[in-house]
């Protein structure tokens, strides 16, 4: 293998943005696509004097089909150990994974037919998978300094890798359309207002999400004061009901 990267490469497979950097004796990649994507794969790496073979390691940020559907034709042409949460290992193992909850009106309807009438297209080649974490793992075994850690809210098991200045965050961060920022889907959002507190707490300076174009730390900041707000909000009111409906049932037991 010859070339050297100092950022991670991009790869466009389909609407997913792949990722790419060096580790220790070859490649790590960040999410596989859809099904079909070897191909977008294969072309960016030559573009770089890179090979599929250099692939040692696949991070899943998390389980939908545009970003595991093409996982199965990857792993057979690169024999690369896959690492997935704990969370949604079982989801990678069957070949399935439910249609998240949507965040806005439009993604509410999209959820509510890709759960029902659409439930094939959460559907893709079963994969098993080599490394289950459930909390944070350190990549200094892979010759870099990084990290591998949860951030929950878009899925139960999403994750994010850190390294040194920037991060590869899935679909924790969304930005498309490019003024926002904010996922159309994500099944706990208080959860995800969490993980972007948890990114905004580190040195990271770029965000690389899976959709859509990087996103500068001043931007992250900018917008997570609005719409980071909304799934603070969202928690907030949660565990208000949670605590009325608590009081009641003290109400009743004293009754």
């Amino acid at each position: 293998m010859d070339g050297n990267i100092q950022a991670p490469i991009r790869i466009r497979a389909g609407q997913t943005n792949l990722y790419l950097f060096t580790i220790q004796d070859g490649l790590l990649l960040v999410d596989a696509g859809t099904k079909g994507s070897l191909k977008r794969l294969e072309q960016g790496l030559a573009s770089h004097r890179f090979h599929l073979e250099d692939i040692r390691l696949i991070v899943i940020t998390h389980t939908h089909y545009d970003h595991v559907g093409g996982l199965r034709e990857i792993v057979d042409r690169t024999r690369a150990r896959v690492l997935v949460h704990a969370a949604e290992s079982d989801f990678l193992c069957r070949g399935f994974t439910p249609f998240p909850r949507g965040t806005g009106l439009l993604s509410k309807g999209i959820s509510l037919l890709g759960r029902s009438l659409l439930r094939k297209t959460g559907r893709y080649a079963p994969v098993f998978p080599d490394i289950v974490i459930d909390k944070s793992l350190d990549l200094g075994p892979y010759g870099i300094q990084g990290r591998i850690v949860p951030t929950p809210g878009h899925t139960a098991g999403s994750v994010s890798i850190l390294l040194e200045d920037f991060a590869l965050v899935g679909d924790t961060l969304f930005h498309v359309p490019p003024w926002r920022i904010y996922p159309p889907f994500a099944d706990d959002e208080p959860a995800l207002a969490a993980s972007w507190q948890k990114l905004l707490e580190t040195d990271c300076r770029i965000f690389y999400p899976a959709h859509g174009a990087p996103i500068s730390r001043e931007f992250f900041n900018r917008r997570a004061k609005g719409e980071g707000q909304r799934a603070k909000g969202i928690g907030q009111r949660a565990e208000g009901i949670e605590h009325r409906a608590e009081s009641r049932g003290r109400k009743a037991e004293k009754g």
